[in-house]
């Protein structure tokens, strides 16, 4: 398992933000559950780590019309209906885009 600046990331283990929490990921996370019951856009932060640590960010439940953002390398990954999801690593200076899913957009 690697270690992240100190610190163990969780395998397998989902942290679930309440609906229309502020997203920020975490220097341990693995997969970031998000949930959103209004209609407004949310952005995703994305903090510095160390280079390989990836994270699988995915939609439980959205209401019709919003929206979670992540800036990534290239573009921005939009999360809008239930089931997407985007997987993310840390190359040392950025945050790519591994793999989108279940319809998540990138532009």
């Amino acid at each position: 398992m690697a270690i992240i600046e100190g610190v163990t990331p969780r395998p397998g283990v989902v942290r679930v933000l309440a609906a229309n929490a502020t997203a920020t990921l975490a220097r341990d996370d693995s997969v970031v559950s998000l949930s959103s019951t209004n209609a407004s856009a949310k952005s995703v932060t994305m903090t510095a780590t160390q280079a390989g640590h990836a994270v699988t960010v995915c939609v439980r439940a959205l209401s019709s019309t919003g929206t979670y953002t992540l800036a990534v390398a290239g573009g921005t990954i939009t999360l809008d209906a239930a089931g997407e999801g985007a997987i993310v690593a840390y190359d040392g200076s950025a945050w790519q885009l591994a793999a989108l899913t279940g319809g998540a957009t990138f532009a």
